[in-house]
């Protein structure tokens, strides 16, 4: 991180208290910045399947930009933000989830033969959504050789 940001470890770390401490200033502005997609998507006012297509897709592009074992050394050496991270990610998805199913029962031109498609495709929002936040550890793997 130092030499991207082009200064030495000291003075990077005059800004945070230890490596713990920038971990988590790193994953918690990663996952702001992914909230705030996320949420942007919800506030379109999108119709309820339309909005889980739409998810879908920023939680795709988000899984693409993580390391597959960030999540992993999170957990492992960083306990505390891996458990505000994962509090902050179930948080998330029950609002997002519950914001989606009022929509979709607040519309009358779904027939009922799509609700067991609408779970569906709610579950495996659900399922991109968290993927997509625990990827917001991509940037651990710098944190680590520091």
């Amino acid at each position: 991180i130092a030499v991207k940001l082009g200064c030495s470890k000291k003075t990077l770390y005059n800004y945070f208290k230890d490596r713990k401490d920038l971990v988590l200033k790193v994953i918690s502005a990663d996952m702001k910045k992914h909230e705030s997609a996320v949420l942007k998507v919800v506030n379109e006012g999108l119709h309820p399947i339309d909005e889980l297509f739409k998810l879908n897709a920023v939680s795709v592009n988000k899984i693409k930009t993580i390391h597959p074992s960030a999540q992993y050394d999170l957990k492992k050496y960083y306990p505390k933000s891996w458990e505000i991270f994962d509090r902050n990610n179930k948080q998330l998805t029950y609002k997002i989830c519950i914001k989606n199913l009022k929509k979709k029962f607040n519309k009358i031109d779904i027939a009922s033969v799509m609700l067991p498609i609408y779970f569906f495709g709610a579950f495996i929002t659900l399922i991109f959504i968290l993927q997509s936040l625990a990827l917001c550890l991509g940037n651990l793997s710098m944190v680590r050789d520091l």
